[in-house]
């Protein structure tokens, strides 16, 4: 399993950008439908960083910018 940080790392620079806003959108429109594509590619959506935060949770807050 991988974060949502670490697939990302590995999509060609060019497309993560726009990749990354469409997974932001589709998790904000429809939890259910982004959930089952984190679990079809190996996203671990309880990973945790050093402070104990959700990973997945401070990606959402970067892309929505707070």
């Amino acid at each position: 399993m991988m974060t949502i940080r670490e697939y990302l790392e590995t999509i060609d620079e060019e497309e993560r950008d726009e990749i990354a806003e469409t997974l932001y959108q589709i998790s904000q429109d429809d939890p259910e439908d982004f959930e089952m594509w984190c679990i079809e590619n190996g996203i671990d959506m309880t990973a945790v960083d050093a402070d104990g935060e959700y990973i997945l949770a401070g990606w959402q807050m970067d892309m929505c910018g707070d």
